[in-house]
């Protein structure tokens, strides 16, 4: 249930960043990937840029949250290079 009240989320989150590309993973048929991922609850979002992860987001959080995550990553002057991933608890 918490994984569909956030698909509002995404949806308007990818209609406002139409160059970020977001995707929905079915973690009971992709157990490996999940596990690869370290996803232990759901809803995790996990960003990437360059083939990295940059952070991860856990649990069902409102839309500012991803937002402030988005600019951090991708959008601002000072954007933060892929290093070690964030958790956002």
């Amino acid at each position: 249930m918490p994984c569909r009240v956030m698909l509002p989320v995404m949806d308007e989150l990818a209609k406002r960043h139409p160059d970020v590309l977001f995707c929905e993973v079915n973690t009971n048929k992709s157990v490996k990937l999940a596990t690869e991922l370290n996803v232990l609850m759901v809803p995790t979002f996990v960003l990437f840029r360059d083939g990295k992860r940059v952070a991860r987001i856990s649990g069902a959080k409102p839309i500012e949250i991803f937002e402030e995550e988005l600019q951090r990553y991708f959008f601002s002057q000072g954007t933060q290079e892929p290093g070690p991933y964030e958790d956002k608890e």
